[in-house]
């Protein structure tokens, strides 16, 4: 996997990145006091993609997990997901200069991410 699970627990925030030729991918791990606190980040952090410009993507969405991306003519293109892992807030970020090479990495890395360590949290955003 591109971010093994056992390192995302050693601290209370962690951020892993690494790059794909032109597409980077972040990965950061927040640890709250408790999965009440680590939600209201969640929630924040989906809050604050939003109102910066990126889009709700629903079609991306799993359960628990809100998905917010830049508008197809954007340029760099970004995509980005966040959830609650117990007490962890979870964000992961890909974005590059190729819209398909963006997506297709994103959708690898999510589905990764979230067999590895699902929701805990199922609300939506």
């Amino acid at each position: 996997t591109l971010f093994p699970y056992t390192t995302l627990f050693r601290s209370d925030g962690l951020l892993r990145t690494t790059t794909l030729g032109d597409t980077t991918i972040g990965m950061f791990a927040l640890t709250m006091p408790d999965q009440q606190a680590a939600t209201a980040v969640a929630q924040t952090i989906a809050v604050t993609q939003i109102d910066g410009g990126l889009k709700a993507d629903d079609n991306r969405a799993l359960q628990g997990v809100t998905v917010i991306g830049s508008v197809p003519a954007s340029q760099p293109t970004a995509y980005r997901a966040v959830y609650v892992l117990y007490n962890r807030t979870i964000f992961v970020e890909v974005f590059g200069p190729d819209r398909d090479a963006v997506l297709a990495t994103f959708d690898s890395v999510i589905k990764q991410q979230v067999t590895h360590a699902p929701p805990t949290v199922r609300g939506g955003r």
